[in-house]
């Protein structure tokens, strides 16, 4: 007879519940793992200290909270109701619009707002104004990656590890881009403008392939860390002559 009791005593109950719950914390430690992985990296390179990580995790949860302000001004122009699984612009508008495109946007202001307080920490040093914001964006694409995986491995279970694993290197590489639209705003609109739906495009097909059926969720991921790998090489550090950067950051 079944008294609802596991093998070692416990609630069957019990047990499931630690079992999520240690999934839960296993996503979460694996999300926010880049995220102190790099701070340590650009620590030991830059000698910056706590105010960079600090306005990073800032503005990563300020991007957060933009974004879901935004879908939700955006989530009724298109009612739950109309959607069908195979009506194509409905799959790009959600996809690529109501969620890639606003959380890019979102980024790039809470950056912008957390940048701009802080640019007159490098008016003397020109040559540090370029990989800082783009490290700023690094490290706040780090931080709205954790938080999304934490809210992805209460929710949908399912896709939480594949996320743990590579949300982090796309919202990184998306955080770099959104860090070149924000140098760029005033010497290069429309460079600005190309960074951010660069971002937005690399967002969305990486959604594209994680969540429909049909294409391998591992080539989303291949996509993310490519991407990664490709704007880490764009954060230098190193000034031979202290000159000041490219006026567009490429």
């Amino acid at each position: 007879m079944d008294n609802g009791l596991a093998t070692s005593g416990r609630p069957v109950w019990y047990s499931a519940v630690m079992s999520s719950l240690f999934i839960v914390v296993l996503l979460v430690f694996i999300a926010g793992l880049p995220l102190a992985l790099a701070w340590c990296y650009f620590r030991a390179k830059t000698a910056e200290r706590a105010p960079l990580f600090l306005f990073a995790l800032l503005a990563g949860l300020l991007g957060v909270v933009l974004a879901a302000v935004i879908q939700l001004f955006l989530a009724p122009l298109m009612p739950e109701p109309v959607f069908q699984p195979e009506n194509r612009l409905i799959i790009f508008y959600k996809i690529f619009v109501e969620i890639a495109l606003t959380e890019e946007t979102a980024r790039l202001l809470s950056i912008l707002v957390i940048a701009l307080p802080l640019a007159k920490r490098y008016k003397d040093r020109p040559d540090m104004r370029v990989p800082f914001v783009r490290t700023l964006g690094l490290l706040a694409g780090f931080t709205f990656a954790a938080v999304e995986t934490v809210f992805f491995a209460m929710t949908a279970m399912d896709t939480g590890l594949i996320r743990a694993v590579s949300a982090a290197p796309l919202h990184g590489a998306c955080g770099m881009r959104a860090g070149n639209a924000v140098l760029n705003l005033k010497t290069a609109p429309l460079h600005s403008v190309f960074s951010l739906l660069s971002a937005a495009a690399l967002h969305g097909v990486y959604n594209f392939l994680v969540q429909r059926n049909g294409f391998s969720p591992y080539l989303g991921v291949a996509i993310a860390v490519t991407a990664l790998l490709a704007g880490l090489q764009s954060i230098d550090f190193k000034s031979k002559d202290g000159a000041a950067p490219n006026t567009v950051a490429e």
